[in-house]
């Protein structure tokens, strides 16, 4: 485990390089590329269903995000981490911790309110016209 551990990192240290790296677009995808190849070879041996090691599950969701999860190397302008959505929920999941629900279903909808509208703060629009105007178009 260890050992696949620090192949794991190795790989996520070199696909920050290489995002880091100025080059043509044509040399980010084919490094893209290489890395998925290097991910798959690295997560393939855990992908099989009866499979029973630690890894197996994250494992599985690499196989259905593979695509996905090298974006940040071809696209400059994708970072390589989530941090920015941690750092957007974090005052949420504060302030849900501090002021306490009293039910699960209270939770849920509180999160999923917070959801369209911290979606639109980040998009740049204003949330007032935005929910206005998604509410105008549910009642046509």
């Amino acid at each position: 485990m260890a050992t696949w551990a620090a192949a794991l990192q190795a790989l996520y240290q070199e696909a920050k390089r290489q995002a880091a790296t100025a080059q043509p677009d044509a040399a980010r995808l084919a490094a893209r590329d290489t890395l998925g190849h290097q991910l798959a070879a690295l997560y393939q041996p855990f992908w099989a269903a009866d499979c029973a090691a630690p890894q197996a599950v994250p494992c599985r969701r690499v196989d259905l995000f593979l695509d996905e999860l090298l974006t940040f190397v071809a696209d400059p302008a994708v970072p390589p981490d989530n941090n920015l959505a941690e750092r957007i929920l974090r005052p949420l999941v504060i302030a849900r911790t501090i002021s306490g629900s009293r039910s699960a279903a209270g939770a849920r909808t509180r999160m999923a309110l917070v959801s369209p509208f911290a979606t639109w703060l980040a998009q740049g629009r204003d949330p007032f016209l935005a929910c206005r105007q998604l509410l105008f178009a549910q009642t046509l």
